[in-house]
């Protein structure tokens, strides 16, 4: 199985709380991104972890945020 290398991280309700002030912060500049990319940015960065991803809320993100990330598709 591909998966049994990766690790899962633990979401605490820190994290949500966090993710609620990105997107907040996000929206107040005129970004807006789904809340489970907002939560899933926001996990990344509290364990220092990049984001791979085919998806544009996570270069919004990262474009307004110390988010890393690596995308598919080579537009990061």
């Amino acid at each position: 199985h591909r998966i049994t290398g990766l690790h899962w991280l633990h979401i605490s309700d820190e994290h949500w709380h966090k993710t609620a002030e990105l997107a907040f912060a996000l929206r107040r500049r005129g970004v807006t991104v789904t809340a489970i990319d907002s939560l899933l940015a926001v996990v990344a960065l509290s364990y220092n972890c990049s984001i791979l991803h085919k998806d544009g809320d996570f270069g919004a993100i990262a474009k307004h945020s110390s988010l890393k990330i690596y995308n598919l598709e080579g537009k990061s």
